[in-house]
C-alpha cells in the first residue's frame, strides 16, 4: 500500500502546504498519478492564495458553495431515478 500525506500548516496568518516529493518514472499506477496531480493543484492554490489572500478566500467560498450545491442536486437526482 502506498500512502501520500499532504499537510496544511497555518502560522502567523499564513498557510502553507507541506507536500511529499512524488517521483514518476516509467511505471506508475492511478494512486501515484492522483497524488502527483493533487500536489500540483495544491501548489497552485498556495501560490494563488499568497498573491491575493482576500480574492482567493472570496473565490474559494463561492466555488465551494457551488460545488456543494451541485453535489446536492446530483444526489437528489439519484434518489429520484
Amino acid at each position: 500500500m502506498k500512502e501520500y500525506v499532504f499537510k496544511i500548516v497555518s502560522e502567523d496568518g499564513k498557510c502553507r502546504v507541506e507536500l511529499p516529493e512524488i517521483k514518476l518514472n516509467g511505471e506508475y499506477q492511478a494512486p501515484d498519478l492522483m497524488a502527483a496531480l493533487t500536489r500540483e493543484f495544491l501548489g497552485s492554490v498556495c501560490s494563488d492564495a499568497a498573491r491575493d489572500a482576500e480574492g482567493f478566500m472570496k473565490a474559494a467560498v463561492t466555488n465551494l458553495k457551488a460545488l456543494q450545491l451541485a453535489r446536492q442536486l446530483r444526489d437528489a437526482e439519484r434518489k429520484v431515478n
